[in-house]
């Protein structure tokens, strides 16, 4: 699957004036199957100003920034993000992915020095569905974080979920 994205994105500058800049940005995503039901997934973005549309940097407002204190414009910041996992079936009711994950945010001077700048992180899974519309799981994913003054931090994190569909599509086979 590919996408396009091109917005106007609009500020307010620090001395009260507003500018607006294009921004514009591009993703594809896709899956291969394996072996059996096994399958690789990926998806690769890469634009300026497409922060908001990417899932560690949406909310953090770092679409787009002033060039610099000289230079008080606003620039679509430059983003570039990729993921990719891999799904196995150990059995038709069990299954697991493994996923690694990377974005970047190329900032501007005038940025602050915490500002949002890359992030990595992978994660493992175990899924079991004892009927079609029933799944459990649990999961571990460990994250980092780079800042624009290379300050870092990191995230592990267990989660256990449980799923129930409501409604399910009849297969057409």
């Amino acid at each position: 699957q590919f996408a396009g994205l091109f917005r106007d994105i609009s500020a307010f500058l620090p001395d009260g004036r507003s500018d607006s800049v294009f921004g514009w940005g591009f993703n594809l995503a896709g899956l291969f199957k394996v072996i059996g039901k096994d399958a690789f997934v990926y998806q690769g973005a890469y634009g300026n100003g497409i922060a908001r549309y990417i899932n560690d940097t949406s909310g953090l407002g770092i679409d787009a920034a002033v060039i610099s204190k000289q230079d008080p414009r606003l620039e679509a910041v430059p983003a570039i993000a990729t993921y990719g996992g891999y799904q196995h079936f150990w059995s038709p009711k069990l299954r697991s992915s493994a996923v690694f994950g990377f974005l970047q945010s190329e900032n501007t001077a005038a940025q602050v020095s915490s500002a949002f700048h890359r992030s990595e992180y992978g994660a493992v899974n175990l899924i079991w569905s004892p009927i079609a519309s029933l799944s459990f799981g649990s999961e571990f994913l460990y994250g980092w974080r780079v800042n624009k003054d290379n300050s870092t931090g990191n995230a592990p994190r267990i989660q256990l979920s449980a799923k129930y569909n409501f409604m399910q599509m009849k297969s057409s086979k």
